[in-house]
């Protein structure tokens, strides 16, 4: 006779015997369980240092922006002078500005007098406008407890990621690429 199959029935109803297990303690146990949270950890590092890009150390992330090189490099000292200039022509307004000084254009007679303070006035307050933007916009670099920090460091991450989504998008995406091929042949 052929040793038949045990069905349902016979599994569940046969006694169930204890298994043999080694005599472990708690303290064996947590022991256990520090040491391969231990090993997960050291993998985890392991795996973060091949395939993470490596953190900027502190001399990397504070350095001097490049120099501007070039024929615009030689005249940017220069523009550090002009408000000073702008500044003295406002002061200078007050002792001379065209008294009675008339321009005569076709047909139309202009007065002059005060044109010296009205183009010194604007030209302070445009370019005092233009510095505190950009002060604002880019610094300080570091985070501050009271004042903050400058809008685009702040935003740094936001800004990196809107940039390449817009390259991405609506410079280099794959149909401009296959219509380009295709038009060059």
């Amino acid at each position: 006779m052929e040793p038949s199959e045990p069905t349902e029935r016979d599994l569940t109803d046969a006694p169930l015997e204890p298994t043999a297990r080694p005599e472990t303690t708690v303290d064996d146990a947590k022991e256990l369980t520090g040491r391969r949270m231990r090993e997960v950890r050291d993998l985890i590092g392991v795996y973060a240092r091949r395939h993470l890009p490596s953190m900027p150390t502190s001399a990397q992330r504070h350095t001097e922006p490049p120099r501007a090189v070039g024929a615009h490099a030689r005249l940017l000292p220069y523009l550090k002078i002009i408000p000073w200039i702008l500044a003295a022509s406002f002061a200078g307004s007050f002792m001379w500005d065209f008294p009675g000084v008339t321009l005569t254009v076709g047909d139309v007679v202009m007065d002059l007098d005060g044109l010296l303070r009205i183009v010194s006035v604007s030209g302070l307050i445009g370019f005092f406008t233009n510095w505190l933007a950009i002060t604002m916009l880019f610094n300080p670099r570091e985070r501050r407890p009271i004042f903050g920090q400058g809008l685009i460091p702040a935003q740094r991450e936001r800004v990196i990621y809107r940039l390449a989504t817009a390259i991405s998008e609506e410079l280099i995406n794959e149909e401009i690429i296959k219509a380009k091929i295709e038009s060059s042949g």
